[in-house]
Order: C-alpha cells, then structure tokens, then sequence
C-alpha cells in the first residue's frame, strides 16, 4: 500500500505541470500513468504564450525553447498558401516575451518529466476506481497497485474515469471531423523554417510547421460520419488524394511521412459542466475542460491549470480551498475557448460560401486579430478572477 498526499491520475501535459506545480510548493504528490514505460510519444504541438509564460514562471522557460522552434509568423491560409487572416507576431512577442513554440509533444514531456522529483511519475499504474472513507481515498490500478491518497487530481484527459467516476453524466461531443497528425522529414524551404500556418480548402483544412531544422510537424482535418473506419494501411494513401490539390509542399509532407507515424483520431470536445471538483477531488485539463483543437489551446489551458494550482496554493495553502476556489477562477475563459473553438471548426468546414467567408476573414483589421489574441494569451492577476 502507497500513501500519497496528492495522487494525480495522467501523466500527460496536464498532469506533469499540475505535479511541477505542487513541488514548486513543497507539497507531496505522485504522478500515476497507465504507460508500462517512459517514451516519446505524440507528433506536436504549438506552445501559445499564455502557456511559455506559465512555463517563465516555473523557470524552464529556456529549457523548452532550447528543444522547440519559435514561429515568427502564423496565420490562415488557403490552400495555395495566400493568405486569409493573420495576426502580428511581433507584438505578440513585444507583450509578451514570446510568440509561439512548436515542439514535439515527447520533448515538451521530457522536460517537464526531467523537473520533477525521481519516483514521482509512477508507470504501469492505469486507474479502475477508487473508494472514499474518512481518511480520503483509496485507488485501486489495473496492475493491482492500491493506494492510499488524501487528495486527488484528475488529469486523465477527455475520456477521463475520474471524471466518469464523479460525474458520469458528463457529456463529450463529437465535432464531426476526424484529424490525422504526423512528423514529417522534408527539405524545408526558408520561408517556412519559422512558421505555422493552417491552409483552408473545399470542407478540409492542414496545417503545419517545423518543429526542429529537420521535422515538420502537420494536421490534416476533413469531415467524416462519428463511425467512419479507415484502415490504417490507407492513412497516406487516402491523404494524397485528399490534399491534392494544396500546395506541392502539402504533398511533399506527406509523401515525407512514414505510414506507421501517422495517428487518426475524431475531433471531440466536451460539453461544459457546472462542476469540475467533489470532496477532495479536482479535474484538470481534458478531464475537465476538453476542447477541439482549432484555437490551439487545448494543452494550453491544461498548462494554464498548472499556474493556477500554483498560484492558488501559494495564496491559500490549504488543498480544500484551493479545490474549491480553482473552478470558479478557469471557467469563464476555459467555457469561452471551447464554444469559439467548436464554431471555429464548423466555419473552416463550410460547404457553401468559402469565397466569401475568406473574404470576410480578410477585411478584419490586423489589429482586431492582434488585440483578440493578445485577451487570449494574457494571464490574468490570481486577485483579478477571486
């Protein structure tokens, strides 16, 4: 039997930074990961600047830039690679310190992982369920591990079991779109070695960008029935014929891309609770805030989670409070960016009207976008949301 003050449940982003979080705190907890080992998993991601300044703030700023790629420019896209809307990254960057760092998912966990405690993430431990009693909880693992815990964080992502422990009428949503992720390896033109774009077609979307002087990080979207089955011997093939009307580069990521590297998975997200804590139970991230991934913040706000378990406990101390306090201050942005994002993701896929919704998208001053994403990435003052 293993006794933990905080068990957290998901070694994924938002489990790692809610672990860093507590130890920057000095108060014990465990990480628990249903993965039999560490490995590098994942294609990428893109680091928004609310999520490096949250990294600013624990101190592994440089760390993550140091193994990332920070773009320089960002926009939408059409399929040709003309551009629809994009914002001014230098002023992004003059706010903030930063723009945004693509990375590989395994290098992003690497350091996060390399900051913690040795024994702090305990592998081969999936969660069943777990018991209350007046001392707190016991959970029970897959590999017959028990333990014994006061607290607990639910960090187990979208389909999480402590959420369905909790709450099991909590809903997901599908979006109606599946996405296919890869790591590509390709000569990369100079134009793109520091940018991110997203090209928008005829009801399919794609987009990309370097991750490191070598690898190129993409996303194909399109639209599809909840129940579609492709085999996964025709990811690549399917794509090509897909995307071929999209810029030679498109094609070339792709025809780049080993077959078994490519991941499909549906675009889900989901639909918003009233609660997100019970007892001494909390959910974070996914678990508790899914959201589809066409704002880029999903791991984001997961990591935006971390700071404010931070900042909480640094102004409370006692874990009851902060339980009951951390929903209240996350949820008017968290809500936001999952209903934006849903209908970001209905618009990129209209089937009528494409010319005029880019031309639209066009006539929106830059400095409109510039101000909309600078709300976006701003961190608000823990005092400012109690």
């Amino acid at each position: 039997m293993i006794c933990s003050m905080i068990s957290i449940i998901g070694g994924g982003i938002a489990g790692l930074s809610a672990a860093l979080a507590l130890q920057r705190n000095n108060i014990p907890c465990k990480v628990y990961e249903r993965s039999p080992v560490y490995k590098p998993v994942g294609a990428g991601i893109w680091l928004a600047p609310n999520a490096m300044q949250v990294f600013k703030a624990f101190g592994i700023q440089d760390d993550i830039r140091q193994v990332g790629n920070e773009l320089e420019s960002f926009g939408l896209m059409t399929q040709k690679v003309e551009a629809i809307s994009a914002p001014d990254l230098q002023v992004v960057k003059n706010t903030f310190g930063t723009s945004t760092i693509a990375i590989h998912r395994a290098r992003l966990q690497d350091v996060l992982f390399n900051q913690l405690k040795p024994g702090t993430v305990v592998f081969d431990s999936e969660f069943e369920t777990l018991n209350e009693d007046e001392n707190g909880y016991q959970l029970h693992f897959s590999n017959g591990l028990k333990v014994n815990s006061k607290y607990i964080l639910g960090a187990d992502g979208i389909h999480s079991k402590i959420r369905h422990h909790l709450f099991p009428t909590a809903q997901k949503r599908y979006c109606g779109q599946t996405c296919w992720r890869g790591i590509s390896s390709p000569q990369i033109p100079s134009k793109y070695t520091h940018s991110g774009y997203e090209l928008w077609g005829d009801e399919i979307r794609f987009g990309f960008s370097p991750i490191s002087k070598t690898e190129v990080y993409w996303f194909a979207v399109a639209k599809r029935p909840e129940n579609d089955i492709e085999p996964k011997i025709k990811y690549k093939e399917n794509l090509l014929q897909l995307f071929k009307d999209f810029d030679p580069f498109i094609l070339e990521l792709l025809q780049n891309t080993p077959q078994e590297k490519i991941n499909r998975n549906n675009i889900e997200d989901l639909k918003p609770m009233k609660e997100w804590h019970k007892g001494g139970v909390l959910l974070i991230g996914d678990a508790a805030h899914a959201t589809s991934p066409n704002m880029g913040q999903g791991g984001c706000q997961a990591i935006e989670d971390a700071y404010y378990l931070d900042q909480l406990v640094a102004r409370f101390g006692k874990i009851e409070d902060v339980f009951k306090q951390f929903r209240s201050i996350r949820y008017k942005k968290v809500n936001a960016i999952v209903n934006q994002s849903f209908t970001l993701g209905k618009i990129a896929h209209w089937k009528r009207g494409q010319g005029l919704r880019n031309w639209i998208m066009k006539q929106a001053p830059k400095k409109t976008i510039t101000k909309n994403m600078l709300a976006l990435y701003k961190l608000e003052k823990l005092e400012n949301l109690l």
